[in-house]
């Protein structure tokens, strides 16, 4: 929930209206502002992304379900 609040505070739309972050600060530095470890943090894109929540295309998130993914459960 940390993560996704914290995508959706970062985004702008892009051309499709999508809320969009460009992750401009190094995984670390964003995993340790949502109080969580780097590889918790990489567990968690990797199963937002793999449950089709987010899309990751190198530094940049797509959230593509924000209100599913909140009622996903992500541990």
């Amino acid at each position: 929930d940390r993560l996704l609040q914290y995508l959706l505070d970062h985004s702008d739309p892009d051309e499709a209206g999508r809320p969009t972050v460009e992750l401009e600060a190094p995984k670390q530095v964003i995993a340790s502002r949502i109080g969580v470890k780097p590889e918790t943090l990489s567990r968690l894109f990797h199963k937002l992304s793999d449950q089709g929540y987010i899309e990751v295309k190198a530094s940049k998130v797509v959230i593509l379900d924000a209100e599913g993914a909140r009622q996903a459960q992500i541990d």
